[in-house]
């Protein structure tokens, strides 16, 4: 048996009692995951959120990248989104002030937002109210993983003709939801379930599952689109409140640190026993 400081180490014990001891701690690893994986996985209780909220400004100049193409006027800026055709005078899209766009018919303009990679357990929402929408004219949000070149993993469309939002995932484009149209607004929320998978919620039709287009592991990039519904004060696209959350932090630092001290202790068994 050695000593160090009159202190008995775990070398010297027997390789009997050796073994027993790694066995134990094992055996405590197993026990520590399987009460926090509920805890912490399951209720994300401790997942912090980020809140990005228009502040006056256009969303060029709030960290929005603007994109426009075409021939026709297309651009952004900050304004009332209750003042949209046919809309109430409560829209779930908080303001003003709030972001909106505008493209005329044969022009286009997007607004890219780049997210922390939305992993398995991660979600990303924002609230979007659109007007009325020309025939055959899409406006709505997409997410994109690789960011707004890589891969469009899924899309929420109102396209003028149909009576329903649409949505684009790994089944195919034009899918119809049970949605009809508002110009009120609509709070949009995408969930990233792991495996190339999510679920997706409106607030009115009942939630989505599917699989990303490309099976994608992750989102990092959110852009709200109109793809040249028209050129009025009361045809614009208006969105506010982006929320998201990338992965449960907390509940993923203390399983990666339970994981790394089980794996530790399993290594130094297998050079021990």
């Amino acid at each position: 048996m050695r000593e160090i400081g009159g202190e008995l180490t775990l070398m010297s014990l027997s390789r009997e009692n050796r073994g027993s001891f790694v066995s134990f701690l094992l055996n405590l690893m197993k026990t520590i995951l399987s009460l926090l994986a509920p805890v912490f996985l399951l209720s994300n209780a401790w997942a912090a959120t980020t809140v990005v909220t228009a502040a006056g400004g256009a969303p060029s100049a709030e960290g929005w990248t603007v994109t426009t193409g075409g021939t026709g006027p297309a651009g952004d800026f900050s304004g009332d989104p209750n003042s949209n055709t046919g809309g109430g005078a409560a829209s779930v899209v908080a303001g003003p002030p709030a972001w909106g766009i505008f493209a005329a018919p044969g022009s286009s303009i997007t607004a890219d937002f780049a997210l922390p990679l939305i992993g398995p357990g991660g979600f990303v929402s924002i609230v979007l109210d659109n007007s009325s929408v020309a025939p055959g004219v899409s406006v709505g949000v997409q997410f994109f993983s690789g960011g707004p070149g890589g891969t469009l993993a899924f899309e929420y469309l109102f396209t003028g003709g149909p009576a329903v939002y649409n949505y684009g995932d790994a089944s195919g484009f034009g899918n119809p939801t049970t949605t009809p149209f508002t110009a009120d607004g609509l709070m949009l929320t995408l969930r990233n379930l792991g495996g190339g998978t999510y679920s997706f919620d409106d607030g009115v039709s009942p939630t989505l599952f599917g699989g990303f287009i490309g099976a994608v592991p992750t989102i990092d990039t959110i852009r709200v689109a109109d793809f040249g519904n028209n050129f009025s004060a009361g045809d614009d696209l208006f969105f506010n409140t982006l929320s998201y959350d990338p992965v449960p932090e907390p509940a993923g630092m203390v399983l990666l640190l339970v994981s790394a001290m089980g794996l530790t202790v399993w290594r130094r068994r297998s050079r021990w026993v």
